[in-house]
């Protein structure tokens, strides 16, 4: 059997890794890329922002809580409980 050189090299052409051929975009100069918000979008970024720097406790009202429970002055309505419960499953709140 003879091997022919040519076709052992056409044959290892198919396993080289070739540079991306995906085509270059050419830079021009001075322009610059801009992204232009919504009026919505901009009042959203801001609530959002605020909402993540603002802190999830009400530390006023967890001390206000804190002092009647300890002086046992704590008392919770449970009529006014369940009829929140029940508003907010109906959607009324």
């Amino acid at each position: 059997m003879k091997i022919d050189p040519s076709r052992i090299q056409r044959l290892l052409s198919a396993y080289k890794v070739e540079k991306s051929s995906a085509p270059k975009m050419k830079q021009q100069s001075g322009q610059i890329d801009e992204v232009h918000l919504s009026g919505s979008a901009q009042t959203f970024h801001l609530a959002f922002k605020a909402a993540m720097e603002s802190s999830d406790i009400r530390t006023a009202k967890v001390a206000e809580l804190k002092t009647l429970y300890d002086a046992g002055q704590y008392n919770v309505n449970a009529s006014k409980v369940a009829e929140s419960i029940i508003d907010h499953a109906y959607g009324k709140k």
